[in-house]
């Protein structure tokens, strides 16, 4: 992220604005935040086919690999009741986002060069920042900042990546989802949304439960 307050502030309130606005852009938000995953990913996630207990992968299920695959990154335990939602309720999947967001944009006022990769950005900042091990980092994000001298994944990191047993990992993003989360409920507190009443309406706090 370009600083602190971005950082701090806009995933609260983007995911705040979500959880009041569209349960499955929210729970795609909140993958992103849990996992560090990229939106096109959270997109085309299907819980029933790649949250597997305690891991998630994040390769959707008969997709052709490519030069790598997507990551499996360790479940959070605050993102459970979310996939379990999402498992016994699908929402309707889109092929994009690119109205909610511009939408989001004009409600929330946020600067033209925020976007949905800032999230993804976030994650990976703090994990860096709380000096998560290379291996786990690599093994989730898919590289490391070049500050620790090693610019893109090698198949070391790799063969030493266990996301059933990432626990420093696990930790920090468990963390990080907290906090952001508390953010938007702080700002779900803080803004009138719909007819004027202060909060979520009743009907997208209950399915988002």
């Amino acid at each position: 992220m370009r600083n602190k307050a971005v950082a701090d502030m806009i995933p609260g309130a983007i995911i705040g604005y979500a959880k009041c606005d569209d349960i499955g852009v929210w729970r795609e938000l909140c993958l992103m935040l849990a996992t560090g995953c990229r939106p096109g990913v959270a997109l085309a996630f299907v819980p029933g086919d790649q949250w597997l207990d305690d891991v998630i992968d994040l390769q959707p299920v008969g997709k052709k690999l490519e030069d790598k695959r997507n990551a499996i990154v360790p479940t959070i335990e605050p993102m459970k009741p979310i996939l379990k939602a999402w498992q016994a309720n699908p929402h309707h999947r889109v092929a994009g986002r690119k109205t909610w967001g511009s939408t989001a944009h004009r409600t929330l006022r946020l600067r033209d060069d925020i976007v949905a990769y800032d999230i993804r950005h976030t994650v990976t900042t703090y994990m860096d920042d709380q000096r998560v091990p290379g291996a786990q980092m690599s093994g989730i994000v898919g590289h490391l900042p070049s500050d620790r001298g090693i610019a893109k994944t090698t198949k070391t990191y790799y063969l030493h990546y266990n996301p059933h047993n990432a626990r420093q990992a696990k930790r920090v993003l468990t963390k990080l989802f907290d906090a952001v989360s508390k953010e938007a409920d702080r700002w779900i507190a803080d803004h009138s949304l719909t007819n004027g009443q202060r909060g979520c309406p009743k009907q997208a706090l209950k399915i988002s439960e």
